[in-house]
């Protein structure tokens, strides 16, 4: 549960430049966005990676919860860590933000501390969604991210729940056998710029990975086939995309799988 400071003590704090404590950030936040604390799942809090005297907090807010499923808000906002005061914010609808849990449920939500920048004067940040299913016999696993950019007093985002990691599989519970495909996406910032914000570059690998005995009785991964190949983000003046010829080969290759 979250706890809510008496006024006066932020009013002391405020007078003597200090930062409040997440937990009155966060406390700021849902009042300011008329969140009620028992509609939340996950509520997550970073320092700004550009500026240390603001924090980044983002709130799940659930929508609509049946049996078995639930659907939810996403609120992201930038806020003073001196004042509680909301400088930035977000809203994405559960129609759109991909924050939907049923067989494949959310998981976990964090903050991408490191420091994306698009030019010299703007930085972006990102968002992370974990999924995964509850299957012991077939696992799968996925994370996505979405970069967000400040415009004027809102945020943007400039990226849109971009697969990170994807592993999935089969397992035989009653023995020593496994076999797994991972993907692995790793972002890094070009000097080459689109439409005024640095590309992004993408290291893709996939690869297969087994587990069985070995001739000692234990149970290991081994590593059968690693796959690499290079991707570019650009900047289409609203949003990153993959450039056209790696779209066409991407489901060139899902239609032949």
């Amino acid at each position: 549960m979250f706890t809510v400071s008496s006024s006066a003590q932020n009013i002391e704090q405020r007078k003597a430049g200090m930062s409040l404590s997440e937990e009155e950030l966060i406390d700021k936040a849902m009042e300011a966005l008329h969140i009620d604390e028992s509609k939340t799942g996950f509520v997550v809090a970073e320092v700004y990676p550009s500026n240390s005297k603001e924090t980044i907090i983002v709130i799940e807010e659930i929508a609509k919860e049946e049996e078995g499923s639930s659907e939810s808000y996403s609120h992201i906002v930038i806020i003073e860590n001196t004042t509680g005061k909301i400088t930035h914010k977000y809203f994405e609808s559960s129609e759109t933000n991909g924050w939907e849990s049923d067989a494949i449920f959310m998981d976990n939500i964090t903050i991408d501390t490191l420091t994306y920048k698009l030019n010299a004067s703007e930085n972006a940040f990102g968002a992370k969604v974990r999924f995964r299913n509850n299957s012991q016999p077939n696992p799968y696993n996925y994370e996505t991210i979405s970069l967000f950019t400040k415009e004027k007093n809102s945020l943007k985002k400039i990226l849109d729940f971009y697969t990170l990691y994807e592993d999935w599989g089969e397992v035989n519970v009653n023995s020593c056998y496994a076999a797994f495909d991972k993907t692995v996406n790793t972002l890094s910032m070009s000097d080459i710029k689109t439409n005024g914000y640095n590309d992004i570059l993408v290291k893709h690998t996939f690869s297969k990975i087994i587990y069985e005995e070995d001739k000692n009785g234990d149970c290991n991964p081994k590593e059968l086939s690693v796959t690499t190949e290079k991707r570019i983000l650009k900047f289409n003046g609203e949003v990153y995309e993959e450039e056209k010829e790696f779209k066409e080969k991407i489901n060139h290759q899902k239609e032949n799988n």
